[in-house]
């Protein structure tokens, strides 16, 4: 069972954390994601994120970002 995933400092892009996003929305079980260092993701992803984190997968508790690529209010949020 999948707990933690630890994918910092990976170069995957918009379509793939839409993908990872989308993943999420069927796991109950994953408490800490860490997307550290994962530059080329949009602040439009962060937001599909944070929606998903706060309305659908309420077990994800701790989620690493490099927080100054973001909006401080939406990550905060996350």
């Amino acid at each position: 069972m999948l707990r933690s995933l630890e994918i910092a400092d990976n170069f995957f892009t918009d379509e793939g954390m839409i993908q990872l996003v989308n993943a999420l929305r069927f796991n109950s079980k994953l408490n800490h994601l860490n997307i550290q260092g994962c530059n080329s993701v949009s602040q439009q992803s962060m937001i599909a994120l944070e929606s998903m984190v706060t309305e659908i997968n309420m077990s994800l508790y701790l989620v690493q970002i490099t927080y100054e690529d973001y909006d401080p209010d939406l990550i905060d949020r996350i």
